[in-house]
């Protein structure tokens, strides 16, 4: 097996990544522990609920403005019926979103 010669910069190279590499996990170890404590605090905790409350508006806001634009009849109302049903019943999303999708090839257009 033929050795490179010595190559500084290759040196240098592998250094600064492991450099990099060790700074990320430890600013992760950091951040990790921050945010234990942040979650003791009450405040932090009164932010993150707000948070979650608007994220909640957010989505009602969104779903009502979708149920209005939508031209309801028979098909429409059953589609969505049915896709509430699986979705009840634990089916994966992707399998729903599929067979919405193919339900309204077949039957909406």
């Amino acid at each position: 097996m033929i050795q490179k010669p010595f190559d500084l910069f290759t040196c240098a190279h592998k250094s600064y990544l492991f450099w990099i590499q060790c700074r990320w996990f430890a600013s992760h170890v950091v951040l990790m522990v921050e945010l234990f404590r942040l979650r003791s605090s009450a405040y932090f905790n009164q932010i993150i609920q707000g948070v979650l409350y608007s994220f909640i508006g957010l989505l009602f806001t969104v779903t009502v403005r979708f149920a209005l634009n939508v031209k309801w009849d028979i098909t429409h109302i059953l589609l969505s019926v049915a896709a509430l049903a699986a979705l009840l019943f634990k089916v994966d999303i992707l399998w729903v979103v599929l067979a919405g999708i193919l339900l309204s090839i077949i039957f909406i257009h």
